[in-house]
């Protein structure tokens, strides 16, 4: 019962998914409920998969990965796009740290978190196009799959390794301080048996790819901001879902 209220309180928070449950926020359950976010990722996944079979079935693989791309944006309302955005809106602005954080509030999205966002978008459909030519049938539902996982393990990453930007807090501040390093190798841990049985040595490069990204990234805001924002996590997690296809289509090119 335990468990399935972190679950549940995990799909809250990350999807749109209607769950008509209260689950009132306490320490335990959000520490515990950020050990299973590559579960949630690959429920995301799950539902994505739907448009890539749909895509599949009529053999247009560009209908699969905007349809792939549209229902994750479905899903997930967005949510990590919008912290994309934000955090471009503001390490582009070009002003001091607290000036940046007062953009990254704004909810207005700018120029440079526009091109964020379409950028993003633009790199996942056309690499996921040429991905569905090579990764057919089974394995393009896996490919899937695995996306919003890798996403999922750049966050819980960041949220080991990095330190909150804002004293004050928020909804970020929240997840850094109720992941530790057992709960960010216990995650990677359920990650890794999720996505290598389905992609292999494929899975295994990603995922330590994108520990380093989030790694790299920490260390970029810590230099910007002083730390990471929740602004910060939905853009690493962005960040490591378009490195996902980035680097598999790259070894598709070279395998």
């Amino acid at each position: 019962m335990i468990l399935l209220r972190r679950i549940i309180l995990m799909i809250q928070f990350f999807t749109r998914i209607p769950i008509p449950i209260y689950i009132e926020i306490n320490s335990d359950d959000l520490r515990g409920g950020c050990l299973f976010l590559a579960l949630i990722g690959a429920l995301v996944g799950l539902l994505m998969s739907v448009g890539y079979i749909i895509g599949y079935a009529v053999n247009l693989s560009l209908i699969s990965a905007i349809l792939v791309v549209a229902i994750q944006l479905i899903i997930t309302g967005g949510f990590h796009l919008d912290g994309l955005a934000d955090t471009f809106d503001g390490i582009m602005s070009n002003k001091n740290r607290e000036e940046m954080l007062q953009v990254m509030r704004d909810s207005r999205i700018g120029a440079s978190g526009a091109t964020a966002i379409a950028f993003n978008i633009l790199i996942k459909v056309l690499i996921l196009n040429e991905l569905f030519t090579v990764y057919t049938g089974k394995l393009g539902a896996y490919l899937v799959i695995t996306m919003p996982i890798m996403g999922k393990i750049g966050i819980l990453t960041c949220c080991n390794f990095a330190k909150a930007a804002r004293k004050e807090g928020g909804l970020g501040k929240m997840f850094l301080e109720n992941v530790d390093t057992p709960i960010w190798i216990g995650g990677i841990a359920i990650g890794s048996l999720i996505t290598i049985p389905m992609l292999g040595i494929v899975s295994l490069i990603n995922i330590s790819i994108g520990v380093l990204a989030a790694v790299i990234f920490n260390m970029y805001m810590q230099k910007k901001l002083g730390g990471v924002t929740g602004d910060s996590l939905g853009a690493i997690n962005e960040i490591c879902e378009m490195l996902f296809v980035i680097v598999t289509y790259g070894m598709t090119q070279v395998i």
